[in-house]
């Protein structure tokens, strides 16, 4: 980590805990981290106070604290923030409405900032990108402008869903993407030319930018990493769970939007009885209509599950699924190879990126039930299919870990300070 020297100090923009810090973390280790803007970041104090009065409060608040960051990077807006949020929640706006003002209330406060301090570099969230370009446009600010691009484009994703809902016919939980104005869409795509780069979590979100018209030079992938493989972790039930593949236990972490793909899913698991498959679908998401007609019988809603009975189904069951149609990355793939289970996903999403296709998992084409179908019958017919990708799995995860992250992302500034 150490190697990559900077020639600038940065700040970062992003409300909430995105990434579990790891990019303020990756500026704090090369000594290159100035500030952090976000909505709320606990102290240790207020940790240690919450220990004595209420353990789960103290539970919660360590989700919003890094044990290497000093609270003194950031700079919070809770209070307004929920000010904000309450009052417009009272003149009736939508939640998508309120959460576009807090993105832009955060990104003036930076932009304020940099105002201020021109010479500071940013890595911004792409959320609240486009003041913060405006900020460049205007020449109030000099230093490295980075967008992180969290998922792909509105664009990207409008392209991608409006063509499978054609061939579907489906309209549950449209994507806040697919109802913004197409104007939106080409002046956020407008202002990626004031950026000196953007960082992308998978290759397939860096396609979309290049076929936008983000010239690939400016365009770097950094896949996730994960901390939850360790080498004493698997106990057991990892290895009995091969000793018996009938049912084939199918495993889904994840909401149920659209963008997911269940509703195809659904359609491959029609192919096949409950003796022979059976999907434990693990998710907080309300069942859309559409989507519950759908569901075969061989499918089991799985609602407020803890972590740790989440981590105990990633090691009995035999194949984790989740063939989305847009994924920015899928952080759950590395928590299933993490456990030593195979995957199945899609070309749209970060998997291609981390798995070998037929040695950790399986990458299908987005929107094709009969591409999922037929993977799952292989595993039927071939009981050593299944657990000979197992070890494979887990070395792959422990390959790609937060510390790799943190060094792409530093290496990724670099290249950005060389290009400008």
């Amino acid at each position: 980590m150490g190697s990559t020297v900077l020639k600038h100090r940065y700040g970062v923009v992003a409300y909430g805990r995105r990434d579990h810090y790891q990019i303020p973390l990756a500026l704090h280790e090369a000594s290159a981290l100035t500030r952090v803007f976000t909505d709320f970041y606990a102290p240790h104090w207020l940790i240690a106070l919450a220990a004595h009065l209420d353990g789960s409060l103290a539970d919660r608040l360590r989700r919003r604290h890094h044990p290497n960051l000093s609270a003194g990077y950031f700079s919070s807006d809770w209070p307004i923030s929920q000010l904000i949020s309450r009052y417009l929640g009272w003149r009736g706006r939508t939640l998508a409405e309120r959460y576009a003002a807090l993105d832009k209330f955060l990104s003036r406060r930076a932009a304020r900032f940099v105002a201020r301090y021109p010479d500071i570099g940013l890595v911004c969230y792409s959320y609240y990108w486009r003041t913060l370009a405006q900020a460049k446009a205007e020449g109030r600010w000099s230093g490295p402008a980075v967008v992180f691009q969290v998922h792909p484009t509105p664009s990207h994703i409008k392209r991608v869903l409006a063509a499978d809902r054609k061939i579907t016919g489906l309209s549950y939980s449209p994507e806040p993407e697919e109802i913004n104005p197409t104007q939106a869409d080409h002046e956020y795509l407008f202002s990626l030319r004031y950026a000196d780069g953007v960082v992308a979590a998978s290759s397939f979100t860096a396609s979309g930018l290049t076929e936008d018209g983000v010239p690939p030079s400016k365009v770097r992938v950094v896949p996730y990493g994960s901390d939850t493989w360790q080498e004493t972790s698997h106990p057991v039930d990892s290895e009995r769970r091969w000793e018996r593949q009938r049912p084939l236990k199918l495993l889904w972490v994840g909401q149920l939007a659209y963008r997911k793909g269940a509703h195809h899913l659904f359609t491959a698991l029609r192919h096949f009885s409950a003796e022979q498959v059976q999907l434990s679908l693990v998710t907080q998401s309300a069942m859309p209509r559409e989507l519950a007609a759908l569901m075969p019988s061989n499918v089991t809603v799985c609602s407020d599950v803890t972590d740790q009975e989440r981590q105990l189904m990633y090691r009995t069951h035999h194949l984790f699924v989740l063939p989305s149609l847009i994924e920015g990355f899928g952080l759950v793939y590395l928590e299933a190879l993490a456990e030593g289970l195979p995957i199945l996903a899609t070309t749209n999403s970060g998997a291609p990126d981390i798995v070998e296709p037929g040695v950790e998992g399986f990458v299908v084409s987005p929107g094709s039930s009969e591409a999922i179908a037929d993977v799952i019958d292989a595993c039927l017919r071939d009981s050593t299919l299944l657990p000979r990708m197992s070890a494979a799995a887990r070395a792959t995860a422990a390959c790609w870990t937060w510390a790799r992250f943190r060094a792409g992302i530093l290496s990724s500034l670099a290249y950005f300070e060389q290009q400008r």
